[in-house]
């Protein structure tokens, strides 16, 4: 989403039909603030990562399963 675009209900009933989510036009109105400031923290977050700096910086978190076995 633009940097610039504002998250109006609109915007947020559009989301909500693609996602296949029924959504009045009430909740739309009173969710369409909150998505902006949320789209807005995630814009903030993204250009900060995106600082040539961070480049290296690598989850901490590392996913692995164990190989020959099923669940137990």
């Amino acid at each position: 989403m633009d940097n610039d675009a504002a998250v109006r209900d609109t915007t947020v009933r559009v989301l909500a039909e693609v996602a296949g989510l029924p959504l009045s036009d009430e909740r739309a109105m009173l969710l369409a603030p909150q998505l902006e400031v949320w789209v807005t923290l995630a814009n903030e977050l993204s250009r900060k990562m995106s600082a040539s700096h961070h480049s290296t910086l690598v989850p901490i978190t590392i996913f692995a399963h164990r190989s020959g076995g099923g669940a137990r």
